[in-house]
């Protein structure tokens, strides 16, 4: 290995016998580690193919801003401050940042909460910032929290590696994978059979109409409706989808004949809550043409679904949801409708490449099975 390493380097390898070499040539190049280990695939159960190579993650420049300090006064961290970055304490910041409280997070480590705030005041006092705004509701992570996560996660599996006593072996991959409602339930969980069966992969889908909606937690891949502008994400069209109005044959011939846009002012809508929140890109197209009140409100595409094939009313849902339903027909297909885009983000901070590529390997595959074709002249993988 020659060169200089930067504060743009994310990730190393090297060979074993490089290590010290390596980390000595971090320190003369002023940049701080966060972890040194085998890499995650020789972690998750089987050796690394080109046979014991290591990893280390960079944090950056060893410099950070101290706290009640401008970002333009900057102080060095000497190398005895940087030595005090415990990984432990990167593990706890991990679990309370995806726990967003103090007692969850005290109760998934097993340890009392005041130690748990112990430990995130012991690493922020040793990194110089803030890494998480505290409030009655919560802990939620600050934009220098926020860009740490993704290595913290890595730490924090290396700390339960060596815990465990090996190096090489552990347990299953975990996946985690942001996705809305309806996404979530009718195009991933019904072809994660396979996955999670034959692979071992622990596989976790997290609904989340927006990443805002999830702020801190930690994820591999996120499937969104709107495209973000962040430059702390990597993105590309999955999918496209087209949303209707659906409604059973029963309601239909029992309820006011419906020819025109107008008439659906005499009938009960099921659709998301008139709430920026819950609001989603297609509510700006579609909301002037339907009804001036929406009788039955919920952010949970499912909750239109089942009332729509109760009777209740119209649903305004995706097609390829409600092609899954005979009994459900399309109402004004050709006056109502809207096609829209689900786009796939991952962290630009991402260290975890090699599940990356396998977690958007299983997205293609599975909006391919539900019959949701990717976008037209565009391909279906993320540059890496």
């Amino acid at each position: 290995m020659t060169g200089r390493f930067t504060a743009d380097t994310t990730l190393v390898t090297m060979q074993p016998r490089d290590r010290t070499r390596v980390c000595q040539r971090l320190v003369d190049d002023d940049l701080l580690a966060i972890g040194v280990g085998p890499p995650i695939a020789a972690r998750n159960g089987r050796r690394h193919a080109s046979g014991g190579r290591y990893q280390v993650g960079l944090l950056g420049p060893a410099t950070v801003p101290r706290r009640g300090q401008s970002g333009t006064h900057r102080n060095e961290i000497s190398r005895r401050d940087r030595m005090r970055v415990d990984a432990e304490d990167v593990k706890y910041f991990h679990v309370v940042a995806e726990a967003k409280t103090l007692v969850r997070a005290s109760q998934e480590l097993g340890v009392d909460y005041t130690t748990v705030s112990r430990r995130i005041s012991r690493l922020e006092k040793a990194l110089g910032t803030r890494l998480f705004s505290r409030s009655g509701t919560g802990w939620k992570l600050t934009p220098t929290g926020e860009g740490l996560l993704p290595a913290a996660r890595m730490v924090s599996l290396g700390v339960d590696v060596f815990a465990d006593g090996d190096p090489i072996v552990s347990g299953p991959e975990e996946w985690t994978i942001l996705a809305p409602d309806g996404f979530a339930a009718t195009v991933l969980a019904p072809r994660c059979g396979r996955l999670v069966a034959e692979s071992g992969v622990i596989l976790r889908i997290v609904t989340a109409d927006s990443l805002a909606s999830r702020d801190g937690v930690s994820y591999d891949a996120a499937v969104v409706r709107t495209k973000p502008t962040s430059p702390r994400v990597r993105i590309q069209e999955l999918v496209t989808y087209e949303i209707g109005l659906y409604a059973t044959e029963d309601y239909l011939r029992e309820h006011a004949e419906i020819k025109r846009v107008e008439d659906l002012q005499q009938h009960v809508l099921c659709w998301y809550a008139e709430d920026p929140i819950a609001a989603v890109p297609d509510f700006v197209t579609l909301r002037p043409m339907l009804p001036n009140i929406i009788r039955l409100q919920s952010n949970n595409l499912l909750v239109h679904e089942e009332a729509a094939l109760a009777g209740v009313g119209i649903a305004v849902m995706p097609s390829y949801i409600a092609r899954r339903r005979p009994s459900l027909v399309r109402v004004l297909p050709e006056e109502v409708t809207y096609s829209g885009h689900y786009w796939t983000v991952l962290p630009a901070a991402q260290l975890r490449w090699e599940i990356t590529r396998k977690v958007l390997r299983f997205l293609r595959e599975a909006v391919l099975d539900a019959g949701l074709a990717p976008p037209l002249g565009k391909g279906a993988t993320l540059s890496e």
